[in-house]
């Protein structure tokens, strides 16, 4: 998860294969002064978009990227919107800067190098080990696996058998 080592990695045209994309549940422009989160650990400022997406610590995301210190992907606009609130079981809370459109995609983690969204980036932000970042993730998502851009299966959850 050091810089350097992921630097020679892209330099030599390697991109990471796992990635995390999810629809917002729900969103609303919120008024000065609203809190967010469990036990209220934001505060709206001004007048502030908020959504929400249905993953959280349960599915694998870091309860340590709450209030700003995690961030996702707009993938319309590449913006970086901020957790805001705290990462609860199975929900998180992001700032957008304008009303989403009803069916965007963001990108919890991304496939790339970013030092926020992608799992290189979260794992250098939380000492962890870059494994730890897909490792973590909840086997009920489902798993969609593509080839030369193509969806080539998708699994709805990992199923195990005794």
């Amino acid at each position: 998860s050091d810089r350097e080592g992921a630097e020679q990695f892209a330099i030599c045209g390697f991109q990471p294969a796992f990635s995390v994309l999810a629809k917002l549940t729900y969103f609303k422009l919120l008024p000065p002064g609203r809190a967010v989160g469990y036990d209220s650990t934001y505060e709206t400022l001004g007048n502030e978009w908020i959504a929400n997406i249905t993953t959280g610590w349960s599915d694998g995301l870091s309860r340590r990227l709450s209030n700003g210190l995690g961030g996702i992907r707009r993938l319309k606009t590449g913006e970086l919107c901020p957790v805001v609130g705290r990462v609860s079981m199975d929900s998180i809370t992001i700032r957008l800067p304008e009303a989403p459109d009803e069916e965007e995609i963001f990108q919890v983690i991304s496939d790339d190098f970013d030092d926020t969204t992608s799992a290189v980036g979260m794992a250098r932000n939380l000492g962890a080990a870059v494994y730890e970042m897909p490792g973590n993730w909840s086997t009920r998502l489902a798993r969609v696996y593509t080839r030369n851009g193509k969806i080539a299966q998708i699994y709805p959850s990992l199923e195990y058998t005794c």
